[in-house]
């Protein structure tokens, strides 16, 4: 109970300090700075000295729209304990300052922001570094312009106020998707044969293995199954094999698919497949003496229905290719027939069904 109890402090604790943290912080967008903002104090000093403006991101997941965005946010902020004003200034010109000083700042994030949203930044902290070089470079030309002549404060306030209306708040880039994208899916799939097939075999559901190179609507998979069955009629081959009722059997099957969307829409998509493939039959140990595998060739059709789920824009670089894409998650149902035919006794047609989860991702290029 004691542990309980010191775990619960220990949780609670976090979560003020946390929430303390984020109480100090004064957020650009949060309005001008006002007066009872600012604390007074008495040193004196022969020109006016800027409040600390610091310039932040953390990785940041938004929904827009149909698509969730994982992308750099960027923050310009302050801490409030830094908003003071000595009481030998003039108070107004000293706030019009200050209030410059977080504009410059402000300014200089969105085009941070910008810059890490672009397709074709990959090292941030260069990037940021570049970043906070330009910032200071016109701090410190506004600075020494207001040394000369206090006057170039309505001046820069003005150009400040332009740029700021004319930068974007957080751009997000105009893009297209590669022609070229790949894809992994897995799931479970289940069938049912007939004649022969279905005479000496009964095969349960298994699981499916699938990878996917797609160019625009046209996609190549190859597909992995893999299956136990059950043996519902002895067989004898003389000098080769013998399946014994009840016995266990294992299938697996490799399929080189070829499918086209004729459909394509924001959710859904229809795909015919046509493909060839060879299965295999496994027959345990026990039952052999020369032979352990079976093998048939066989051709497919089929369609494949496909449900989207999810669609992802990564402005930061992605899992697969480390570069920025879009990734587009679905879950897929395949539809399919195939003949087949091995050692005389394994022949018929199969139907199945496939359940997918599929994930399949896009470079993207700026338009």
């Amino acid at each position: 109970m004691r542990l309980f109890l010191l775990l619960v402090s220990i949780i609670n604790l976090f979560f003020v300090s946390l929430s303390l943290a984020q109480s100090h912080k004064r957020h650009w967008h949060e309005g001008a700075l006002r007066l009872d903002e600012f604390s007074t104090h008495d040193s004196i000093s022969s020109h006016y000295k800027p409040i600390p403006v610091l310039i932040d991101y953390h990785l940041y997941k938004v929904k827009m729209g149909d698509t969730l965005v994982d992308k750099y946010q960027v923050y310009c902020y302050t801490h409030k304990e830094n908003i003071c004003l000595s009481t030998q200034e003039n108070t107004s010109f000293n706030i019009r300052y200050q209030q410059l000083v977080f504009d410059i700042a402000e300014l200089h994030k969105r085009k941070l922001q910008a810059n890490l949203n672009q397709l074709i930044q990959h090292n941030i902290d260069q990037c940021i570094q570049n970043h906070n070089n330009e910032h200071q470079q016109t701090l410190n030309l506004f600075q020494n312009n207001l040394k000369t002549d206090s006057s170039q404060l309505s001046f820069w306030e003005k150009k400040i106020k332009d740029s700021l209306a004319n930068s974007p708040l957080d751009p997000i880039p105009k893009f297209h998707k590669s022609k070229i994208g790949i894809g992994a899916m897995f799931g479970i799939n289940s069938m049912m044969t007939s004649n022969t097939f279905s005479d000496f075999v009964s095969i349960k559901p298994g699981i499916v293995l699938a990878f996917e190179i797609g160019y625009k609507n046209l996609f190549f998979n190859y597909l992995y199954q893999n299956n136990n069955g059950i043996v519902n009629k002895y067989y004898e081959q003389k000098n080769e094999f013998t399946l014994l009722k009840g016995g266990n059997i294992s299938y697996e099957n490799h399929d080189i698919l070829l499918g086209y969307q004729i459909l394509k829409s924001k959710k859904w998509g229809i795909s015919p497949i046509i493909g060839i493939g060879k299965c295999n039959f496994t027959i345990p140990k026990m039952f052999l003496q020369n032979k352990m595998v079976i093998s048939s060739n066989n051709y497919e059709v089929g369609v494949n229905f496909e449900y989207k789920i999810v669609k992802n824009l990564r402005l930061i670089p992605g899992k697969i290719f480390k570069e920025k894409e879009y990734s587009t998650s679905s879950i897929r149902l395949q539809l399919y027939y195939k003949r087949q035919s091995a050692e005389n006794i394994l022949k018929g047609e199969t139907f199945g069904v496939c359940l997918l989860m599929s994930d399949f991702v896009n470079l993207l290029r700026l338009k």
